[in-house]
């Protein structure tokens, strides 16, 4: 069997390592990719092929792209690439390499198309003429629809995408993430931790609101911020205006080194907010806080409920105050982590091991082809 996975820029190892053991399963598996994906540290096979988003950084640059051709993320030369493959694997249905693959299994290069769709709000990314197109295109001839949460199959529901057309699944993480026992917790929690984008959508400024509130209530806690985006100079300045430099630290942090950034951890954060047209459609690091026996506590944003379940504590996103009132009660409350970190080990590993995931994405491809 001979799979192509088609993610442009956005490939990385957070989704790809739920493909790494169907190497050991005579399946061949290729990463088509832009010049410059978000991270090419992973363990496939890659094809880097030039791409509009590829194009040195400009004002607007992304919008005025989109606008020009409908979609930046076009792969020069895919549709080729594409012969002899059994199934092309793309994601979302108005990026325009997931166009190129309807392409070429029109021509005959590829039997099949599975795309991958994390988006939670139905009819978004519709604001340009041609990218509904595009997806109403998508929703007509793609085989099957892998949705990683429930939210997102409703979204494609909605949408018009036929219901025997859609899987929920899951992505998981690999064994490198589960932690092999759970760590003993302090009586009193001190180190915090947030992974993600510093930008307004993910609630960084609301947890900053409360881990300032927390130290006024005689908490000794650091915050470590993992990640890169538009807000860590204001972060920056915040931190030494409120004199926190010895409590909060911003990193950027390798992939292959997460596990261990997780296991320094008392409790995991991830406040997100949504806005207009984003809502949190997963949170990879939710889910990897979770394998590692970590406290989860989220907003009910978008997807986050449905991802952590009964293993992780939700609060209403934008109320800094509840969240500061939940992390203080967590905080003091030694039995509690210690039972939130067994559950959410749990949990975790029944719905996001990789290599089981891996397993179900061979099934349904095995499946696919037989039809």
């Amino acid at each position: 069997m001979k799979v192509a996975i088609v993610r442009g820029a956005f490939s990385g190892p957070w989704e790809l390592q739920n493909y790494y053991t169907l190497k050991e399963k005579d399946v061949f598996l290729k990463v088509f990719t832009s010049q410059w994906p978000l991270d090419s540290h992973f363990e496939l096979p890659q094809q880097h092929l030039w791409s509009p988003v590829d194009l040195p950084s400009f004002p607007y640059k992304m919008p005025i792209l989109n606008r020009l051709i409908g979609d930046a993320h076009y792969l020069w030369g895919l549709e080729k690439q594409l012969y002899n493959f059994d199934i092309a694997h793309t994601a979302e249905t108005y990026y325009y390499y997931t166009q190129q693959c309807l392409k070429a299994k029109k021509r005959g290069w590829v039997k099949k198309v599975i795309s991958t769709v994390w988006e939670t709000i139905p009819f978004n990314n519709e604001q340009i003429w041609r990218r509904r197109a595009f997806k109403y295109r998508a929703s007509q001839e793609i085989d099957l629809f892998l949705a990683p949460t429930q939210r997102a199959a409703r979204a494609l529901k909605k949408e018009g995408v036929a219901t025997h057309k859609i899987k929920v699944l899951p992505m998981g993480v690999g064994q490198v993430f589960f932690t092999q026992k759970i760590k003993p917790q302090r009586k009193i929690a001190t180190h915090l931790l947030f992974v993600g984008r510093l930008v307004k959508e993910k609630g960084i400024w609301d947890l900053l609101q409360s881990f300032k509130r927390l130290q006024k209530d005689g908490l000794k806690l650091k915050l470590l911020l993992v990640g890169q985006g538009p807000e860590r100079k204001r972060i920056t300045a915040w931190i030494k205006a409120n004199g926190f430099s010895r409590f909060v630290k911003i990193k950027k942090v390798e992939y292959r080194r997460m596990p261990k950034v997780y296991r320094w951890a008392d409790i995991f954060i991830l406040p997100s907010i949504h806005t207009q047209y984003w809502e949190e459609q997963y949170g990879m690091a939710a889910v990897e806080a979770l394998a590692s026996g970590l406290p989860v506590v989220v907003s009910d944003s978008g997807a986050l409920p449905e991802v952590v379940g009964p293993a992780g504590i939700v609060v209403p996103e934008s109320n800094p105050s509840i969240l500061a009132k939940t992390l203080y009660q967590l905080a003091t409350d030694s039995q509690r982590r210690n039972d939130l970190g067994v559950l959410a080990y749990q949990w975790a590993r029944k719905r996001y091991f990789a290599p089981t995931v891996a397993a179900k994405i061979l099934d349904i491809y095995t499946t696919l082809l037989r039809e």
